[in-house]
């Protein structure tokens, strides 16, 4: 009976080592998977923040170069206006110097007149 007994004992124990066992393993794994879904949220994580910083670097990137874009056309069209407002200062210049001609030119004529007018009353005196 000693026997029947140390092999009840045995079993139950060798029972509850297997059922230890058991429960163990499943925990383990349990615990296994959830650190595999632990590291594959973390690692989406830092996949989403790497695409969302590349974005804004591309978006700034983006933003500099039409920056660069609108002040290459803003300079260019400083200087078509610069050399339009020179040219339109040339025009004005030259104007300005055919004025003072035409000046000159309708006063010498107006000189003339009177000199011609004196020389028809020096000579209808002269005549009479």
């Amino acid at each position: 009976m000693a026997i029947g007994i140390g092999i009840a004992i045995g079993l139950l124990i060798g029972g509850g080592v297997v059922a230890l066992a058991v429960f163990g393993l499943r925990g383990n794994r349990l615990a296994a998977a959830r650190r595999t879904r632990q590291l594959l949220l973390t690692e989406a994580r830092r996949e989403a923040d790497a695409t969302r910083r590349e974005a804004q670097i591309e978006t700034r990137e983006e933003a500099v170069k039409l920056r660069a874009e609108i002040e290459a056309d803003i300079q260019e069209r400083r200087a078509s206006s610069a050399a339009a407002e020179e040219r339109i200062r040339g025009k004005e210049s030259e104007v300005d110097r055919r004025m003072v001609e035409l000046v000159r030119r309708e006063q010498g004529l107006a000189d003339r007149e009177v000199h011609a007018k004196s020389l028809q009353e020096q000579l209808k005196q002269a005549k009479h």
